[in-house]
């Protein structure tokens, strides 16, 4: 059997530190892909939970957060293997940090074209970034529906600390978790 796989830094705040706010959602990937929309609503829930616009020591970007939600729900959703898994979304906030997390479960063929790609997102710099985007963007013109450019954008336009673990459950079933990292305090 396979062994878990950290992809960049995973546990940048591990789980064993308190957080001083939280909020955890579960949904169905049927649900999701049914009214592709709820994505959306969801990401845009979340986005708002945590403003606070009389807050003038956070820059709360809404549309990243929403926008890297929205990505990664979407992607869980579409990935999942079957119609009972999850989808667990959560998000937690440490001072000015915010750790954003989405888990879902995914066939072999799914786990390995997203750890090549993550892998590929993760090591490059911006230049690089630039070029691996140009190559997607052009993938995707030619017909590839598995492109990989949503969580490529996250990382160079927003420059969010993306990681992953993936983690073997049985057979050819996978748990992919994704972890990105907004500091509120520099923008």
């Amino acid at each position: 059997m396979m062994q878990e796989i950290i992809l960049g830094d995973y546990d940048l705040i591990p789980d064993t530190i308190p957080s001083e706010g939280e909020l955890h959602l579960r949904v169905k990937p049927i649900d999701m892909v049914t009214y592709w929309r709820r994505c959306g609503a969801v990401a845009n829930f979340i986005a708002n939970f945590y403003r606070n616009p009389q807050d003038e020591i956070y820059h709360l970007n809404e549309n990243l957060i929403s926008t890297t939600f929205n990505e990664l729900i979407e992607n869980a959703a579409k990935y999942s293997t079957k119609r009972d898994s999850d989808i667990d979304i959560s998000l937690k906030l440490y001072n000015t940090i915010l750790k954003m997390e989405v888990e879902n479960i995914c066939s072999q063929k799914h786990m390995e074209a997203f750890q090549k790609s993550m892998e590929k997102i993760i090591d490059s710099d911006n230049d690089e970034l630039d070029n691996f985007y140009l190559n997607k963007i052009e993938a995707k013109h030619a017909g590839d529906k598995d492109s990989g450019i949503g969580l490529l954008m996250l990382k160079k336009d927003y420059s969010l600390q993306l990681s992953a673990k993936i983690t073997p459950i049985e057979g050819e079933v996978y748990r992919v978790s994704v972890h990105a990292y907004y500091n509120m305090s520099v923008e």
